[in-house]
């Protein structure tokens, strides 16, 4: 665009203002455009309509008058991209496409020049549907597609073994028509994008970025470098992989919003660097409704979707899709072979990468966090040995002698202690690398495991019994993180239980017992506050602030209780306006004059001040929709800013707290 409109301000230097200037400039816009309009004649092609207009240039329906009369389809590259050498390579990729000859390749029948010194390729017209469009216009199931697809293989196949290669393959550039009632895709555009394109440099990267050579939500990774002149068929094969991924799920591999809002570099970064997840991995993301409608159009039921594509055909995709060109299908006949066994029901010769592959493409990209999580992994995975051995070390000590009892009882609390201490420090560690939520989420999966397995051990031991609810509590917070409301809330009720019966029955371990009760309250409140059940929610909040009272009065971490009642009164407030309470005022107001009381400028617990600005951005951003004093707002915004800082000074790997601190700026 910059090209274009300094080109058009070549014609006559514009001196004085502006606005005088802009008629002027006006004309001679309109003077310089060189894009042939319907109607117009372009050697023996009359122009009659426009088909489609893209980044590089216009697509019209033609009509040819000699040597035979025929429709076709005609493209005319964009001023600004048709310079000599353009042209040049232009003219020597045209004569390598007219060797082509498939019946899955568009021909291309002829080229040249306009008048006004653009190139321009005629093809023949093909009247079809994008290959995801027509799939999903006739509902074709699973097979159908791959059997659609296979064709489009072999026809890019055919151009490589002709020297061609595409470099812009996507769905648009790959046409479905219906011929003597059967599905024929049809290849477009072969070629072009490699007959217009530049080396790319930081210097051009604003000219080239409309016109980068492919797509990129189909680009693959060597694509996406600047300067790389040694693009070879495997990036086609990338290409085709990102197509049967849309194909399978309805989905392209990386999300286009988030393409688009990205940078230019970050962009690339994502393109080259992150890995899109599993066919099947992202059908299981898919809210009802979005799942609903990718089934129904494979002629599938919703529920058996991700299990028809886990395994084989995930990994026939990734295996195309790899970000090592080395690792890829060598060439698309390879990818069409290996989607003929799938379908043919034979050993694929495609698999999963190993896990040692993984952790190598891991620790290569993150080397620092790689090695404290290779110390946490290895640690926890000892303790958590040591915790199955201990666990049914209790079952079976059980029948034996007192003691023995009392001795695997020991054992219990040891492992339990241990798996908890890790399970925080692992937490603690790898929260500083958002990278690792994954590994995170794997780990606390495993891990919720062995503490369900504790919390279904019946003892008439006291002290059993209370391991037992400790970690029936580990299991609903871990489950509360997973987004897992339902087993979350089972187990919570599970451990108030416990503890109820605990806090009857044993006098001397009343404040122990009455804390696990009142996180099991305060659990349950939370989980049944993010379902919306708000009367429930907000009476399991009072009966959990109840509790937090009676421990504090009992001289047990002052400042924590008195920070779990605030956090307590102002879900409350949230509840009440939920249900439309007027009593909600109150709480909030008793909240602020709280906060407002107590004295943080000593305070070095980073927990602490983390839910105490927690609790300030809460209320400062109600009181700002509310329309209220707005000087008061700015300065409550600029105590939290203060005590961000701080805190960012005490933790100063943690990410998450410098995204705060740009929220409150």
């Amino acid at each position: 665009l910059r090209a274009r409109l300094f080109s058009y301000l070549s014609f006559e230097p514009i001196s004085g203002p502006l606005d005088t200037a802009i008629p002027h400039l006006d004309i001679m816009v309109q003077q310089s455009r060189t894009v042939e309009s319907v109607g117009s004649q372009i050697g023996p092609y009359k122009i009659r309509e426009q088909l489609a207009e893209g980044g590089m240039g216009i697509v019209y329906v033609a009509e040819q008058s000699r040597p035979v009369q025929r429709k076709v389809a005609l493209k005319v590259i964009k001023p600004g991209l048709a310079t000599k050498d353009v042209i040049a390579r232009f003219e020597a990729e045209r004569q390598a496409l007219a060797m082509m000859e498939h019946p899955n390749i568009a021909r291309v029948i002829d080229g040249g020049a306009t008048e006004s010194g653009n190139p321009y390729f005629v093809m023949e017209l093909v009247q079809g549907l994008p290959i995801t469009e027509y799939c999903d216009t006739h509902s074709l199931d699973t097979r159908q597609r791959l059997q659609l697809f296979n064709k489009v293989c072999r026809a890019v196949q055919h151009a490589h073994q002709k020297g061609i290669i595409h470099r812009d393959l996507k769905p648009s550039n790959v046409l479905v028509a219906r011929i003597d009632d059967e599905a024929v895709p049809k290849v477009i555009d072969f070629g072009i994008a490699k007959a217009i394109s530049h080396k790319m440099s930081e210097q051009t990267v604003y000219t080239q970025f409309s016109q980068m050579v492919g797509t990129p939500l189909y680009m693959s990774p060597e694509q996406a470098e600047l300067g790389v002149i040694d693009i070879d068929t495997r990036s086609d094969v990338y290409s085709l992989g990102a197509m049967l991924y849309e194909l399978l799920t309805g989905r392209t591999p990386f999300n286009s919003d988030t393409l688009k809002a990205a940078g230019f570099d970050e962009m690339r970064r994502i393109i080259r660097e992150q890995e899109p997840p599993r066919p099947s991995a992202l059908v299981s993301t898919l809210n009802a409704a979005a799942l609903s409608t990718v089934a129904e159009r494979r002629q599938h039921d919703p529920r058996k979707l991700r299990e028809s594509q886990v395994g084989e055909l995930d990994w026939i995709v990734m295996k195309a899709l790899e970000k090592d060109r080395n690792r890829r299908y060598e060439s698309a006949s390879a990818f069409a072979e290996d989607l003929n066994r799938y379908l043919q029901n034979e050993p694929v010769t495609a698999a999963p990468p190993s896990f040692v592959y993984q952790c190598t493409k891991f620790v290569k990209r993150h080397k620092f966090s790689a090695a404290i999580t290779a110390v946490t992994v290895f640690a926890l995975l000892v303790f958590m040995i040591g915790l199955t051995v201990a666990v049914f070390a209790v079952i079976r000590e059980k029948k034996r002698t007192n003691s023995q009892r009392v001795l695997a009882e020991q054992n219990l609390l040891v492992a339990r202690s241990a798996i908890d201490d890790m399970l925080d420090r692992v937490a603690d560690e790898l929260e500083k690398f958002p990278e690792t939520e994954e590994l995170k989420r794997e780990i606390l999966i495993d891990a919720v495991k062995y503490y369900e397995q504790i919390s279904t051990i019946n003892s008439d031991s006291v002290e059993v019994q209370r391991n037992v609810g400790i970690a029936a509590l580990k299991a609903a917070e871990i489950h509360s993180w997973l987004g897992h409301s339902t087993e979350s809330l089972e187990a919570f009720q599970a451990a108030r239980a416990t503890f109820e019966h605990l806090y009857q029955c044993q006098p001397d371990h009343l404040l122990e017992n009455m804390i696990g009760l009142k996180t099991s309250q305060n659990g349950i409140a939370s989980v049944l506050y993010t379902t919306g059940k708000w009367q429930e929610s907000m009476d399991a909040s009072k009966a959990a602030l109840n509790l937090v009272q009676q421990i504090s009065n009992k001289g047990h971490k002052v400042a924590d209780c008195e920070m779990e009642a605030l956090q307590l009164q102002y879900r409350i407030g949230r509840t009440c306006e939920r249900l439309g309470k007027t009593e909600a005022s109150k709480w909030f107001q008793s909240v602020h004059q709280q906060l407002s009381e107590w004295d943080f400028k000593d305070i070095e617990d980073p927990q602490l001040l983390d839910q105490k600005i927690a609790l300030m951005a809460g209320l400062t951003n109600r009181d700002f929709w509310l329309g209220k004093d707005q000087a008061v707002i700015r300065k409550a915004y600029e105590t939290i800013i203060t005590d961000t800082n701080r805190l960012i000074k005490l933790n100063p790997k943690n990410p998450g707290l410098r995204e705060s601190l740009a929220v409150s700026l």
